[in-house]
């Protein structure tokens, strides 16, 4: 818990420890929430005096951080700044706090970090556990949905997702619908990721883009560029610098966008979604994907794209699906030579996060790391 930047990340880590090992050990699990008040209450000292507490504890600091004697006595110890479990697990009776020490926010003895049903063993498990999702907790995925969806495309992938997921309503869509669709600019776009990212304080971002979300992220780059750590892009549309989208999509293709586009809008028929987007799914699959069509803004299609942001030196990852018949293996193949990313290949249709989220989340859950 002390690796976390302050009680907010700590927080956030006892919230996925619970749901991650809450089932499993119900009552050891409930001893840290119940506690989650007292146990961070390092980070009220200055943070000076909290770097002085990364070697081995002194008496002195035993005595003021009584809450923490039932970890020394199961064993517990710091290395290097490190928790380390015991080599063999202490009694039961170790667990409990030295008589007369007692937690000076709490009327009663502090007494065993965990109950009886839970081993030493166990208890270093979650121990470890928690410092690990400490350390993630400041990590997140920002995934960014291509034309004609809205965030909730992702729905399906985010439960697999090992790390916090944060999904954007780009203008005119969900939380952004009240947005003129005539008058969104891909600059928009990218701002309402930014703005995003800035109200949760998001660093260290693996920012994942679909489809037409490939003309989107280089802006976010040249935008907060500090903040994220690496780009993927699923079959994500990455045209030559300066010029159209419209002009580098597969001529049947861009005969269906077309006809489709009335008033500066662009809208799918079910018909010509379901022969594009679903190839790969089931008849529910379908059924929901075409249940979440969206209009979207025609002039972003016919605007000049900016991808200088992809000149920066931040890692990036191509996921190529090889059974895409909407990006087909042509234009997939032209982006990746155009980027040099590292490229993965996942057998599925254009939604691959609908159709095979297990599999996306695996891999973009590899690149977090």
């Amino acid at each position: 818990m002390d690796d976390g930047e302050d009680r907010e990340h700590a927080a956030k880590a006892v919230a996925a420890l619970e749901e991650a090992c809450g089932a499993k050990w119900p009552k050891a699990v409930e001893k840290i929430t119940d506690d989650v008040d007292e146990l961070p209450a390092f980070y009220d000292s200055p943070a000076e005096h909290r770097q002085t507490r990364r070697g081995r504890p002194t008496r002195r600091q035993a005595v003021n951080a009584p809450h923490l004697v039932s970890l020394v006595s199961a064993g517990v110890r710091r290395e290097r700044g490190h928790l380390v479990e015991p080599s063999e697990p202490p009694s039961l009776r170790t667990l409990r706090a030295p008589a007369g020490i007692t937690n000076p926010n709490r009327s009663t003895p502090c007494l065993s970090f965990a109950p009886p049903q839970a081993s030493p063993t166990e208890l270093n498990s979650l121990m470890v556990q928690l410092k690990s999702l400490t350390r993630r907790s400041t990590m997140a995925f920002v995934l960014i949905h291509g034309a004609s969806f809205g965030a909730n495309c992702w729905d399906e992938l985010v439960p697999h997702l090992g790390a916090e997921a944060l999904a954007v309503d780009l203008p005119g869509h969900g939380s952004r619908a009240e947005v003129d669709l005539g008058k969104v600019t891909l600059a928009d776009c990218a701002d309402a990721v930014r703005e995003d990212i800035e109200a949760k304080d998001l660093r260290d971002v693996v920012l994942v883009g679909h489809s037409f979300a490939g003309v989107t992220i280089p802006r976010v780059l040249d935008l907060i560029p500090d903040r994220i750590r690496h780009v993927v892009l699923v079959s994500a549309v990455v045209p030559t610098d300066r010029t159209r989208v419209l002009d580098q999509i597969d001529p049947e293709v861009r005969h269906l966008v077309e006809q489709s586009i009335t008033d500066g809008v662009y809208h799918q028929t079910r018909e010509g979604a379901a022969a594009m987007l679903c190839n790969d799914m089931d008849e529910a699959a379908t059924t929901s994907t075409l249940d979440r069509l969206a209009d979207d803004s025609a002039a972003l299609l016919g605007e000049t794209v900016d991808l200088s942001g992809y000149r920066r030196e931040i890692p990036r990852t191509y996921v190529h699906l090889t059974r895409d018949r909407c990006y087909v293996e042509e234009l997939q193949q032209r982006s990746i030579a155009l980027l040099r990313p590292d490229v993965i290949d996942l057998d599925t249709g254009h939604m691959a996060m609908i159709s095979a989220p297990e599999k996306l989340a695996a891999v973009l859950n590899t690149i977090h790391g």
